[in-house]
């Protein structure tokens, strides 16, 4: 056998043993020859084979087979370590396998609330009810969470997206986001990412005036993606159920499935779109089955109520595919469209593109 590793540093001749392993010393010609193909000839014997001649230059010995045996395995094993899921119950504050630590989160106490930070990489699945408990994505970190049955009601966002933050959120079962303080149900702000999937439920109620999910008071909505389950969200006050806070616009928002409800605040808001003051941002809906009602002089899809000075423009606004889209706006507001100064002056209704199901 002949050997060639001029990158490695190594390069040699090599004769086989009828064991498979390197002769150690002179071959005997009296012993049976192994044999070796050339090329695609028949297998040949070897004549006067040499003693095993391996220059190193500047690399260690080459590894035995065990010890690539070895090295194949750690690595398998931290493979499978990484790619582990585990459960955290909220209510009992325990974990099913490990801890936060090796779970990829830390924890910290703050107020009597117990803030669960999922760092890049984690992926895991919380059960459960609290009301002392609440889950940060943190910086530039990409993460996945499952719900299942789960039950917050926290004075804090129940999940937070930190900048940069991206989010695949999945539901399964019944699930409750409910903060009673002026917080977003679920805090995407402008520059982060939420993708939600599933065949659960959620219920998400924002307080103050901070979106169900979307942007915090005076928050844009980041990008939202809602491809499935039963999603219900209510902005509180001049908020957007989906979408912008008070003063804040739409951000980009995409459905491609399940059945969603949006609900603005009880002052003011989009149901999907744009809080008080706010333009719709980019709207695009291009499957399932979709409610959405607007606050006071908001419209059901598009802008807000418009401010003294900015906002109630429509934005983009595309509804296509077999979407099935019911939209109602508030006193004075568009159903799909702008928003209203309280009837004296209708906001833009921006662009909208409506196709129907072939």
């Amino acid at each position: 056998m002949r050997f060639e590793a001029n990158k490695m540093g190594v390069s040699g001749i090599c004769s086989i043993s009828q064991s498979g392993l390197p002769f150690t010393g002179q071959h005997n010609r009296g012993e049976r020859s192994h044999h070796h193909r050339r090329g695609n000839s028949p297998w040949l014997p070897l004549r006067n084979t040499p003693t095993m001649d391996v220059r190193a230059k500047d690399f260690s010995p080459l590894p035995t087979f065990m010890q690539i045996m070895l090295a194949t395995l750690i690595m398998l094993a931290a493979t499978m370590a990484a790619a582990q899921t585990a459960t955290f119950n909220i209510g009992t504050q325990t974990w099913s396998s490990g801890d936060h630590e090796s779970n990829n989160c830390t924890v910290y106490l703050s107020e009597g609330v117990s803030t669960i930070v999922a760092n890049d990489g984690a992926n895991i699945i919380v059960t459960g009810t609290a009301s002392n408990v609440r889950f940060t994505v943190n910086n530039n970190a990409t993460v996945s969470i499952t719900l299942i049955d789960v039950n917050i009601t926290s004075g804090f966002s129940p999940i937070t997206l930190a900048p940069d933050a991206n989010l695949t959120l999945t539901v399964e079962g019944g699930n409750t986001l409910t903060t009673t303080a002026a917080h977003a149900g679920i805090r995407a702000s402008a520059g982060t990412t939420l993708t939600i999937n599933g065949t659960g439920s959620l219920t998400a109620t924002g307080g103050g005036n901070c979106a169900g999910i979307g942007g915090y008071t005076s928050q844009a909505a980041g990008t939202i993606i809602i491809n499935g389950g039963t999603i219900t969200a209510t902005g509180g006050g001049g908020a957007a159920g989906i979408g912008g806070g008070r003063s804040g616009d739409g951000g980009n928002i995409t459905i491609t499935g399940g059945t969603v409800t949006a609900n603005g605040g009880t002052d003011s808001g989009a149901g999907i779109g744009g809080g008080f003051g706010g333009d719709g941002g980019y709207i695009e809906i291009k499957g399932g089955t979709v409610k959405a009602t607007g606050g006071y002089a908001s419209a059901g899809i598009g802008g807000g109520l418009i401010s003294v000075s900015s906002g109630g423009g429509g934005g983009t606004i595309i509804i296509s595919g077999a979407a099935n889209v019911e939209a109602q706006g508030g006193q004075f507001g568009a159903g799909i469209g702008g928003g209203s100064s309280s009837g004296v002056n209708g906001g833009s209704g921006g662009n909208i593109t409506i196709t129907a199901a072939r």
